[in-house]
């Protein structure tokens, strides 16, 4: 059976003398991994179509569980990533989180659009880094069925108040008055405008904001701790990416 599909490619591992096993973010087949023969040689036909940040046009053989890609079509790729560390290893730590969220075998559309436009800014340098982080992280988990409820105070229902805690357990919101025990932040009425935008806008107007520097620096912290309290652990490119500051 052949299938073609349109994806990014968000890892890469070399498999005997010459071959790739890369797994490819897609809209419409979510998650999947396929064999990509002779790929290591840089004479093969999709060498560079299957590389790391590569958004090509497949065409897949599948047998059983097993694809294999026949023919690729480089549509874009984010090379130019590479010359900066950070953003190299911020990169990666979104495809690796993308890798660890995405359905398989199962629609990806809002998972791949995030990732795709975020792979542009940094490859632009035209997004500070904390809000881009902060960003792909809670739309990812909101996309991922972990969406926190930032409308109002669980309690008592109230909407705004000078500040808000924010429930790593649970992804909800309490006012300062109503705080019960348990693992949570303090939001600010900026964090917490923040948050709401990324969670409930509409996708084309998601990156279509700024907060001063301090803050985003907070809720990138924010969303990395409810990301690694909803997943239950802690993911090796985000620790290499701090090291890094």
């Amino acid at each position: 059976m052949l299938i073609t599909t349109k994806g990014l490619v968000i890892k890469v591992m070399d498999i005997r003398d010459n071959d790739r096993l890369i797994t490819i973010l897609t809209a419409d087949l979510g998650l999947i991994k396929a064999f990509v023969s002779g790929a290591k040689k840089a004479s093969n036909k999709n060498h560079a179509n299957t590389s790391l940040f590569c958004y090509s046009d497949f065409s897949l053989s599948k047998s059983g569980d097993t694809y294999k890609v026949k023919e690729s079509i480089l549509i874009s790729s984010f090379f130019n990533i590479g010359t900066d560390i950070l953003n190299l290893s911020l990169a990666q730590y979104f495809c690796e989180i993308a890798g660890f969220f995405s359905p398989e075998e199962s629609g990806a559309s809002e998972h791949l659009r995030l990732t795709l436009n975020s792979l542009n800014f940094l490859c632009n340098n035209s997004f500070e880094r904390n809000l881009l982080k902060a960003i792909f992280e809670l739309r990812l988990m909101a996309a991922s069925g972990y969406m926190p409820d930032l409308v109002a105070c669980e309690c008592c229902g109230k909407f705004e108040d000078d500040i808000f805690c924010f429930y790593y357990e649970n992804g909800g919101i309490l006012c300062n008055a109503c705080k019960e025990e348990g693992k949570y932040a303090y939001l600010d009425k900026t964090l917490l405008t923040a948050m709401r935008h990324i969670i409930y806008s509409d996708f084309e107007k998601l990156f279509s904001f700024k907060i001063p520097d301090e803050a985003a620096l907070r809720l990138s912290k924010i969303s990395e701790e409810y990301l690694v309290f909803q997943s239950g652990r802690k993911f090796q490119t985000c620790e290499f990416y701090k090291s890094l500051l």
